[in-house]
């Protein structure tokens, strides 16, 4: 066999033994116990077996897995006070594989058939809603909204962790996806919805403000961002942040948690570590001065 024969065949046992080390690898760290799964109730059977494909599981691995669902019923009843009722639909379809990581990790999401929401809006709605240090997988049959698999992401680390998280950070976590998701429909830029929502969010846990204040931070975010918001659409944002203020949450634990978002937004210039250093007031006065030494 000459030299380029032999190295061609080099070259794919190698790539052969590569494979194998890694499907090794891959079973090794998501063991069943490290793992919930949480099944929309209304999957057909061969839309079961969709979903589980995209776990990386068939019908016969489920009975090692710790499992729960997600009823339509509970669907509109997390989330018929912040989405039309047309959006959430009447089967349960939603399907999320949680996966516990070290401490540390963060929140790290995949979708796949999930039209409505992006990975960040679930981080952020995750992070808000206590969960930590977690892989999940969120999946549809085919293409949904995805907005009722939060319940289910929920549920699933509920079981996971033995925590029983509090009944206002599930609302508050509900409702961000919810708004999160519409003005990226609205927009039709989800990344900038997510992004503006993240922002307004960081400061409003940063720093104690008045509705007012609150008021005046998301049309300031708003405008840097270069985003126009209906009247309606900044009523929902501010609703969104009443409810994040009565909660008890630490911005430096949510930038752990959500690295990825807080990245992208140093990415597209609003500096956190600048925002968190410098109070909205400040920032504000100091735009005024600005224009005064413009002006003169």
């Amino acid at each position: 066999m000459d030299r380029k024969r032999m190295a061609a065949l080099w070259s794919v046992l190698l790539l052969i033994f590569m494979q194998t080390v890694c499907v090794s690898a891959d079973a090794s760290v998501v063991d069943p116990e490290d793992s919930y799964i949480s099944l929309g109730a209304d999957l057909t059977e061969a839309e079961k077996s969709i979903v589980l494909g995209i776990f990386g599981l068939e019908e016969a691995d489920l009975g090692a897995y710790r499992l729960t669902s997600v009823t339509n019923q509970e669907e509109h009843q997390y989330l018929d006070d912040h989405l039309d009722r047309g959006i959430i639909g009447d089967r349960a379809l939603s399907s999320v594989m949680v996966t516990s990581r070290e401490e540390g990790y963060g929140i790290h999401v995949t979708t796949q058939n999930i039209s409505y929401c992006t990975i960040g809006m679930y981080q952020n709605a995750l992070s808000t809603a206590g969960v930590r240090d977690v892989d999940i997988v969120v999946a549809g049959p085919f293409s949904i909204s995805g907005t009722a698999a939060l319940i289910g992401a929920i549920k699933s680390y509920e079981g996971l962790t033995g925590e029983t998280i509090d009944s206002g950070q599930i609302d508050a976590a509900n409702r961000e996806l919810a708004v999160a998701s519409r003005l990226g429909q609205v927009l039709d830029d989800p990344a900038r919805a997510e992004q503006l929502i993240s922002m307004v969010k960081n400061e409003v846990i940063t720093n104690d403000h008045t509705q007012g204040e609150v008021s005046a931070i998301i049309d300031q975010t708003a405008s840097e961002m270069q985003v126009d918001l209906t009247q309606e659409d900044k009523q929902k944002i501010l609703d969104l942040m009443d409810e994040v203020q009565d909660l008890d949450l630490d911005i430096d634990d949510l930038k752990q948690q959500v690295t990825a978002v807080y990245s992208r937004l140093q990415d597209v210039g609003l500096s956190v570590e600048k925002e968190q250093a410098k109070g909205f007031l400040d920032r504000l006065w100091e735009k005024f001065e600005n224009f005064i030494v413009a002006l003169f």
